[in-house]
């Protein structure tokens, strides 16, 4: 389920950045609870990939089902990400 998590932002962010000519895209699909669809699921967790110079998905999971407090962490690792992949890209890292 998570690696299909994966595949998905990826290519969301890869399409999206495709068509409307951005330098960045970054996507994000998942989880902030209380609620759930997914069986055995008890806390909150995202996917978020960054498409650009620099590729990069990650998985960020939560310690408990608190829905705000998890829209803002996963929104602060979205920005994370972001920057840490606009960093490395400036800084002479490689390109995808």
């Amino acid at each position: 389920y998570m690696n299909a998590k994966k595949t998905l932002t990826a290519g969301i962010a890869k399409r999206m950045r495709g068509e409307v000519g951005a330098v960045w895209s970054v996507s994000e699909s998942g989880a902030c609870g209380p609620t759930f669809n997914v069986p055995d699921m008890a806390a909150g967790f995202t996917v978020v990939s960054v498409c650009g110079p620099i590729e990069r998905s990650v998985l960020v999971r939560s310690s408990h089902a608190r829905r705000e407090e998890n829209m803002w962490g996963f929104a602060k690792a979205a920005l994370d990400l972001l920057q840490e992949c606009v960093r490395e890209h400036m800084s002479g890292g490689n390109a995808a």
